[in-house]
């Protein structure tokens, strides 16, 4: 399995739509997940040659283009939408996990959505673990250390349980559509 930044990982999801150019894919990324992401097409083309050297994607020249240099044109091939699907089923740790969820769910086709259900699956197990660590182990209140632990865990706590909230609507969202 091929090892897939997010950027990477939203490529080969992207690639799936048909062919593309680097601009096009860069403004469809910037699109399906937001103001948080400032995605440029010089940072997409060297994850599409690397997706390219390892067979996933290939690339043409634009001949209908008129302007110069002519741009690349990235397709699909037969190994992309296995790839994709190893990407939207991979589990690391639970960081890259909550990190990527987000990405993939952005880019999922109707496909990748049974696989995004097992992350959530996952994810909601380690919140709930987390949350179980943290509240009985809340502690007194009778240093200045005691109540800077007891602040902390309370606002990972109060984290912890808005991201269960969201795994519910996600969840719920995801079954609603299937």
């Amino acid at each position: 399995m091929l090892k897939c930044s997010p950027l990477k990982g939203a490529a080969l999801v992207l690639l799936l739509n048909g062919p593309i150019h680097g601009y096009e894919m860069a403004t469809s990324m910037n699109q399906m997940l937001g103001p948080g992401w400032d995605i440029r097409a010089q940072a997409l083309y060297p994850k599409l040659g690397s997706l390219e050297n390892a067979g996933l994607a290939r690339s043409s020249k634009d001949d209908n283009q008129r302007a110069a240099p002519a741009r690349k044109v990235f397709y699909p091939t037969e190994a992309t939408a296995g790839a994709a699907m190893d990407w939207m089923s991979a589990t690391g740790p639970l960081a890259v996990v909550r990190a990527e969820f987000y990405t993939k769910l952005a880019v999922a086709r109707r496909e990748h959505l049974p696989a995004l259900l097992e992350t959530l699956d996952v994810l909601e197990r380690h919140a709930k673990a987390e949350i179980d660590e943290i509240a009985e182990d809340l502690g007194p209140l009778v240093t200045l250390a005691g109540l800077r632990l007891h602040l902390v865990r309370g606002a990972k706590l109060a984290h912890l349980r808005t991201e269960l909230e969201r795994i519910v609507v996600a969840r719920r969202g995801i079954r609603e559509f299937l």
